[in-house]
């Protein structure tokens, strides 16, 4: 049946789907159910964002990168500064007679030296070798050398380790003198030659390990 407002079964929560038009109506309309309306336009979204980031990976493998991923990308860090180099450094102070005197240590055993920078080898005296336990009596002293008190003969021995304060040098090649023939050890340039640097400053020689 009809009711006077030309309803036919009318919806009491006001579905107008269903609703008589009358010719005047500009054609035929057709409602769409509101859950219709939100997925379609879910659908619509998801297919937006689908599109966006195909077209983004895109410019990604062009090389192409907006100002926003520039800011974005991690900087990295510039290169850490190369560490200065910490040496043992010892001070010899030149004495009153002119020359540089230091105490070292071979073997344990305290050894008084002058830096002789014009002798090629550290050369012990007989006194000294016999100290350190290098039996100088038994040793074999074929080396000619020049002195000051005229020529002589020397022995070759191989020292495991001399030590000045903290610098240390091993492996250090050495001379032995004949009993009388030599007051006083030289460090010469078997032992300086093996230390990072050496230099005269002043009043001071510096050695550098």
């Amino acid at each position: 049946s009809h009711n006077k407002d030309g309803l036919r079964g009318a919806n009491p929560v006001g579905d107008v789907r269903h609703r008589a038009r009358s010719p005047d109506d500009f054609g035929t309309m057709t409602m769409i159910h509101p859950y219709k309306i939100f997925f379609g336009a879910l659908a619509i979204t998801i297919g937006v964002a689908y599109w966006a980031d195909g077209f983004m990976a895109t410019v990604d493998r062009q090389g192409g990168s907006s100002g926003s991923e520039r800011r974005d990308k991690p900087r990295e860090d510039p290169p850490a500064a190369p560490s200065a180099e910490v040496f043992d450094e010892i001070y010899i102070p030149r004495s009153p007679d002119g020359h540089y005197w230091v105490m070292g240590d071979i073997k344990g055993v305290k050894v008084s030296f002058v830096v002789d920078t014009g002798a090629s080898h550290l050369a012990l005296t007989y006194e000294d070798a016999e100290q350190i336990g290098l039996y100088p009596a038994h040793l074999e002293y074929s080396i000619s050398v020049s002195t000051a008190n005229g020529p002589t003969r020397m022995a070759h021995v191989t020292l495991p380790s001399v030590s000045l304060g903290d610098v240390e040098v091993t492996d250090v090649s050495a001379t032995v003198a004949q009993q009388g023939q030599l007051p006083v050890s030289l460090l010469g340039m078997s032992f300086l030659n093996q230390l990072n640097s050496f230099e005269f400053q002043g009043e001071e020689l510096v050695l550098r390990r």
